[in-house]
């Protein structure tokens, strides 16, 4: 596929009969947004479902308990809940503190970074009278402003998205139910509360770009609510709940006539969509629009389980991160199914708690999950922010969700109303394959292997995945040696984006300077698969672990060239040797790369000494000393001298830091071997 266009190749790999469906989605998709239909109910009637005349009266309505499992669906099982959480984890509760604490001043973190909250003048109906308007068309990192929902260069509309989403205002709440005797807990309630009527008021634009945002948007604002209610802040507020109640209608009207189903394989857009309008559902079932627009997309949920979660439990777009976002996704989707009475398949289930349980065999020697693909820190549960690698607390709510006892996290006290942490079951100790994903772990004593040899993903088309063809990221001794370099930003430096997806920053090999696989131009999230990676032999065994993989990727060049790569991790030492052999004719340059999440000051490169020539074997004469302040954390060691590039890391979305790529680098007529080997500091 040399060359070959992005519309060409979906023409040859996409069913005739998806393409036609496709392009009738399109234009139904176009008419529904411009003609009058699917428009929300007005407050009369919103009064009316729920059987009251008067806004005073809707309070008491709204107040009791609807059908779902979860304790938002009874306001005395959510304050018995919040009084679990005083309880079992204070250091949560304190947590939740903070954050309402910043949010009322004014504070918000945009992954990873505290910004101040822009203003403007704007009136906001049923606020309190010093509410200040909020600018949500102004990233609150940069302060630049969007136009008609367009970001300027330079401007990451996911910065605004992240405070759009009021996952903040659900929090906010949470802190008022689960410290009511604080002082601040009224200030933080009504913080949430405006932060909503706020957002539901402003002229519609960069808030309403994506439907992906307006649904999941769309559940919290029904989180919040439905935390305010069970303490009491609406008494004083009754037509801010109309509102409100009125607006989950809008959001969830506005996501149906947008339905993000007219890509030729969807992905986790269209999850959002359906899970977000049907938890929004789930939690107001009163809305009689909300109610049956969900009800409708629940077979949607169903086909979504069956094409994105794959075999091996894994998410089918070729990435850690969005695992965890589609994991979460699921999950919220088998809750709301419970609670709107629609009754999914054994098996429907089952995939789900396949894939929360994915995650607990993920978990590297540093107790996450590694990084592969792209890591832009998504989730899909409001009720905390995690770090971009962690996973812990989804295989507990898989338990949970199979009517098991699972470990007691954050997230199964407000799901499942789990009153406390129970035992974490510890780090798994054998090899872990996911053979349908193509991801591989080896384990010993101190080192935890995680190999990428997979499709690209999303169908072949790659809209997450990265030029990682048998890319490694190691852990050493509970830290990370060896790193895949995650994702800086998307569309706001497109040169970034593909540099951090590109085969250079990943722990793999390149040659003659190509990438593994072509980037398509133009399109920030696509790769159409030509790789094709497969694993030709996987041998877990008790004092050794081997791994053979290769890919095709180079076999579009000229003179077309296979890269394999032969992995054995010994147990008994915590070594891994790599055997990188490249098969075909001519001459080439090829170059095998690791990166190091240390800047070139934490790096130094000598010769072997005869004890290291001893124990790696005597044609490994170059030790590349990877530093930490204590001493040298691990080495590098090959036969051929190290070259040094300036290269990026990113341990979560846009958190970039220096970091350096060791380049051992060949020329010669193929075939050529390159042998490397990873391995504590030998003393």
């Amino acid at each position: 596929m040399r060359r070959l266009s992005y519309p060409l190749y979906l023409l040859e790999s996409a069913p005739p009969s998806r393409l036609a469906e496709v392009v009738v989605r399109r234009i139904g998709r176009r008419l529904r947004a411009i003609l009058p239909i699917d428009r929300p109910p007005g407050e009369r009637a919103v009064l009316a479902a729920f059987g009251v005349d008067r806004p005073e009266d809707l309070v008491a309505a709204f107040a009791r308990p609807v059908p779902g499992t979860w304790p938002f669906a009874d306001p005395e099982r959510l304050r018995r809940a919040a009084a679990d959480a005083r309880r079992w984890q204070p250091d949560e509760v304190e947590r939740l503190r903070a954050e309402a604490d910043d949010l009322a001043q004014g504070l918000v973190s945009v992954f990873g970074t505290t910004c101040v909250v822009a203003r403007e003048d704007r009136r906001v109906r049923e606020a309190r009278p010093g509410w200040k308007a909020v600018d949500w068309e102004r990233c609150p990192r940069t302060k630049k402003r969007a136009v008609a929902g367009i970001c300027p260069p330079g401007v990451d509309p996911k910065d605004a998205w992240a405070v759009g989403r009021l996952d903040l205002a659900v929090r906010a709440a949470l802190a008022a139910l689960a410290a009511p005797e604080d002082p601040r807990a009224a200030l933080w309630a009504d913080t949430a509360l405006d932060l909503c009527l706020d957002l539901v008021q402003a002229p519609r634009g960069l808030q309403w770009r994506s439907p992906m945002e307006v649904a999941l948007r769309a559940a919290n604002l029904a989180f919040t609510l439905r935390a305010l209610a069970a303490g009491g802040h609406f008494e004083a507020r009754p037509r801010a709940l109309l509102l409100l109640l009125r607006a989950i209608e809008i959001h969830a009207c506005f996501v149906a006539a947008r339905l993000e189903d007219d890509l030729v394989v969807p992905n986790n857009h269209l999850l959002a969509d359906v899970v977000g309008t049907m938890t929004a559902a789930a939690l107001v079932p009163q809305l009689s629009r909300t109610r049956a627009l969900a009800l409708a997309l629940a077979p949607r949920l169903r086909n979504l389980i069956r094409t994105q979660i794959l075999d091996d439990g894994f998410g089918f777009e070729a990435s850690t991160g969005y695992h965890r976002l589609a994991a979460e996704l699921f999950l919220l989707g088998a809750l709301a199914s419970r609670a709107l009475g629609i009754s999914l398949a054994p098996d429907e289930e089952g995939r789900i708690r396949s894939a929360l349980a994915a995650s607990e065999r993920l978990v590297d020697g540093c107790g996450e999950a590694p990084q592969i693909g792209d890591a832009d820190s998504g989730q899909a549960l409001p009720f905390r922010s995690r770090a971009t690698r962690d996973h812990r607390h989804l295989p507990g709510l898989g338990r949970r969700l199979g009517g098991e006892r699972g470990e007691g996290s954050w997230e199964a006290l407000w799901l499942f109303g789990e009153p406390r942490p129970g035992p974490v079951r510890g780090r798994p100790r054998g090899d872990d394959a996911f053979p349908a994903a193509g991801i591989y772990l080896m384990r010993s004593h101190r080192m935890t292997v995680a190999v990428a040899c997979g499709p690209n993903g999303t169908g072949g088309t790659g809209s997450h995945g990265h030029n990682d063809k048998l890319s490694l990221e190691i852990c050493l001794d509970g830290r990370r040696l060896v790193v895949d370099p995650g994702s800086g930003r998307y569309t706001s430096d497109l040169a970034l984006r593909n540099r951090m997806r590109g085969s250079f920053l990943h722990s793999t090999a390149t040659v003659d300077g190509e990438e593994q696989q072509d980037f398509v131009p133009g399109r920030l999230f696509a790769l159409p698969e030509q790789a094709h990676a497969h694993c030709l032999l996987w041998e877990p065994g008790a004092q050794r672990a081997r791994f053979v993989g290769e890919h095709r990727g180079y076999l579009r060049l000229p003179e077309p060239v296979l890269h394999r790569r032969d992995l054995e991790l010994r147990r008994d030492r915590d070594r891994l040797f790599v055997t990188d052999v490249f098969l075909g004719g001519g001459r080439h340059r090829v170059e095998v790369r690791y990166v190091l999440p240390v800047p070139r000051t934490g790096v130094r490169i000598r010769p072997a000494t005869p004890r290291e020539e001893n124990e790696l074997g005597r044609t490994l004469r170059w030790v590349v000393e990877v530093l930490q302040r204590d001493g040298p954390m691990g080495i590098v060691a090959s036969a051929v001298a190290p070259g040094i590039e300036e290269g990026l890391y990113a341990e979560g979305y846009g958190r970039i830091h220096a970091a350096t790529v060791l380049v051992f680098g060949r020329q010669g007529t193929l075939p050529m071997t390159v042998r490397t080997c990873v391995s504590p500091a030998i003393v």
